[in-house]
């Protein structure tokens, strides 16, 4: 029973130390065709094909739209996710931040997006990843192919 007790404490501690703290996440603006991904499998990438040095897990389609059209999107789409938040924006890039915050706990993943020309289109670069614990049980993938389908709706694709 004491274990029990030992181990309960613990794992309330463990619940409560980012609650109490607070949670950190990145804001810090990359290129994300030219970044190297963390060997931790707490992430996922989405890229149109050839475009990005890392080996993304999915790839992200060209739309007719152009690129600050489809950022414009991506603003208004992701911004009435829920637990969302824009955080950081750099026009040049042009990339966006959003930090989204688990359900439960709060935690924060870390979500950029970059607009890149595909064609006569536009596509996105995204990369999702956790900002506290190694695993993420497939999490940030699941983001990414449910944000790239609602992005994808009512837009032309190349």
């Amino acid at each position: 029973m004491t274990e029990l007790k030992s181990f309960c404490r613990l794992a309330l501690l463990v619940v409560l130390m980012p609650v109490m703290f607070g949670c950190d996440f990145s804001d810090e603006i990359v290129d994300l065709r030219q970044f190297q991904r963390s060997s931790a499998p707490n992430d996922a990438l989405a890229c149109p094909a050839g475009v990005c040095r890392a080996t993304p897990d999915l790839d992200s389609p060209a739309v007719g739209l152009s690129v600050p059209q489809l950022m414009k999107r991506v603003e208004d789409v992701l911004s009435s996710e829920p637990r969302t938040e824009l955080v950081a924006e750099d026009k040049d890039l042009p990339q966006l931040i959003f930090v989204q915050r688990s359900r439960v706990f709060g935690f924060p993943d870390t979500v950029r997006v970059q607009g890149v020309e595909a064609g006569t289109g536009a596509a996105l670069v995204i990369h999702s990843q956790s900002n506290y614990g190694y695993w993420d049980t497939g999490a940030n993938k699941r983001r990414l192919r449910r944000w790239l389908d609602k992005l994808s709706a009512g837009t032309a694709t190349k």
